[in-house]
């Protein structure tokens, strides 16, 4: 049973330090996106992302069902 948890503890790390790593990185582009890109550039970017984030939370749902 601990060697269970142990394991389940490893792989929910791994993923949250991948969830972590991708908020900070987009925070760290802020001054990037304000400074090259226009307000339409930027609009073009944030639909591309919120596109990214439904399609993953879709593609989690199976996640789930699989384990």
């Amino acid at each position: 049973m601990y060697k269970e948890i142990k394991e389940i503890t490893k792989h929910f790390s791994v993923y949250s330090l991948g969830t972590i790593l991708q908020r900070v990185v987009g925070f760290l582009m802020i001054p990037i996106y304000t400074r090259y890109l226009s307000p339409q550039d930027y609009g073009v970017v944030s639909l591309i992302s919120l596109i990214s984030l439904t399609v993953s939370a879709v593609a989690g749902l199976h996640l789930s069902s699989a384990m």
